[in-house]
């Protein structure tokens, strides 16, 4: 198990064949395989699932006890890249099985999300592979270079700027809010490499910032209904391995993460899975100051001190950012405007409220060629109620089109706030500062038309 910030020295050579037996099974679901991975740890597992009497209830709303079968799947960090003609070549290590033709979600450490697809694949020392005759060629496990196409004119980021460092490359498609279940491929991008970059600086931020926007799979108990009437649920808590006096709590980036622990759900009293957002874990962990820890069964296990979490949500940029409470952020930057005057422009809270109008903004701009770019601020202007702004790159001809149509997509959901106003990316004085920070809700497809 890797613990956050600090190298483990036993692993610190690990290369790309040392890994493989470990993540192998949970990317390809290979039972034999998994079977083989975990046989030595099935007794020691036994004991850890009958010790449930450190446990805290909680109650939540969002869950699920149906985890599918998921997919081949693949991930890539790239340690180096090279842009050509509207390409793009990105050299690491492959975990997975990646095939020439694979469409491919590039995450960046913002948060940002790019799409492209896989041209052609060169493993480390190998043949570039190509698939003229629509037959899978790519690269299982192993050093690779994949060639990724791309329309820079229709990407909104300079070529060289499209793949910064610590992004994560896969064919894991971003989670849909609406679906009861989540999928985190760039911070599981990100651990598989864990024994590597896990004490440099930068790689951790990345790390980070990925965590506190996201939500996670976290394994529960059902103990009837609260007070509220949502049900009340008890956490499950894993004894510390180096100290048998602490317990951690178990959190899972996606579902292959949690089906390793097979043990556990061997147990005829199966558990149910909640889907909790980094916000709401830090309520649940308070109280008995637990860690946290990321995928304990695999493929790379991360362990999160509670020491640093809790620096973590009392610092004034996390404090800033979502607030005291962890669920409104509540700082602006203000602004001046062309008329003289200042707004207050801010990240919108993390609501189902702002979720709903963020998916209804990125499915109605997927309409319009046009459309590079848009995404969803807080705007507070002296002497007005505060409102959303919408600021969108698209030709001033679409405008009123597009904004009129956005402005019917989201209608519905509008309710603690319920302005909206629109505005064009170049003639929004502060977008490219605003966004140099923060992520667009929608990014065209560069290859689409």
């Amino acid at each position: 198990m890797a613990l956050f910030g600090k190298k483990n020295e036993d692993n610190s050579s690990e290369n790309i064949e040392d890994l493989d037996a470990k993540i192998l099974a949970a990317i390809e679901e290979t039972d034999a395989e998994e079977e083989q991975r975990k046989a030595d740890r099935r007794q020691a597992e036994a004991e850890r699932v009958a010790n449930r009497d450190k446990e805290t209830e909680v109650p939540v709303t969002k869950t699920t006890s149906d985890v599918k079968h998921i997919g081949r799947r693949f991930f890539l960090m790239p340690t180096e890249t090279e842009v050509g003609d509207n390409v793009i070549k990105a050299t690491g290590a492959v975990f997975g099985q990646a095939n020439v033709g694979d469409k491919v979600y590039i995450y960046r450490p913002n948060g940002q999300v790019v799409m492209s697809s896989i041209l052609s694949i060169t493993p480390a020392g190998g043949e570039e592979q190509t698939v003229p005759e629509g037959t899978p060629n790519g690269a299982k496990n192993t050093l690779a270079t994949l060639e990724l196409g791309f329309k820079f004119a229709n990407v909104g980021f300079e070529p060289d700027n499209i793949i910064p460092s610590y992004s994560v490359l896969t064919n894991v498609q971003p989670s849909v809010p609406s679906r009861r279940t989540v999928e985190n491929p760039a911070i599981l991008g990100l651990t598989l490499l864990y024994n590597k970059y896990g004490q440099e600086k930068d790689f951790n931020r990345v790390l980070v910032n990925h965590m506190v926007n996201t939500s996670f799979m976290v394994p529960v108990y059902v103990k009837g209904k609260g007070a509220d009437g949502n049900p009340s649920m008890q956490i499950i808590t894993l004894e510390d391995n180096e100290n048998k006096v602490l317990r951690n709590l178990p959190i899972f980036t996606d579902a292959v993460a949690l089906k390793s622990w097979k043990e556990f759900f061997g147990d005829s009293n199966k558990p149910t899975v909640a889907i909790l957002t980094f916000q709401e874990i830090t309520k649940i962990i308070s109280a008995d100051k637990l860690s946290l820890i990321i995928n304990p069964y695999g493929p790379i296990a991360v362990k999160i001190p509670f020491d640093f979490v809790n620096k973590l949500t009392k610092s004034e940029s996390y404090i800033n950012r979502f607030g005291e409470d962890g669920e409104k952020r509540k700082k602006y930057r203000k602004e001046n405007v062309t008329d003289g005057s200042k707004i207050a422009v801010g990240v919108p809270p993390q609501i189902e409220e702002v979720k709903a109008i963020r998916q209804a903004i990125k499915n109605c701009c997927s309409g319009y060629s046009s459309v590079k770019t848009a995404g969803l601020l807080c705007k507070v202007k002296k002497g007005e109620k505060p409102g959303y702004l919408c600021i969108v790159d698209c030709p001033k001809a679409d405008a009123r089109d597009v904004f009129t149509a956005i402005n019917a997509a989201v209608k519905p959901f509008l309710n603690k706030i319920t302005k909206i106003e629109f505005s064009r990316y170049e003639e929004t004085i502060f977008a490219d500062q605003y966004f140099s920070n923060e992520p667009f809700d929608y990014v065209k497809n560069p290859n689409q038309d």
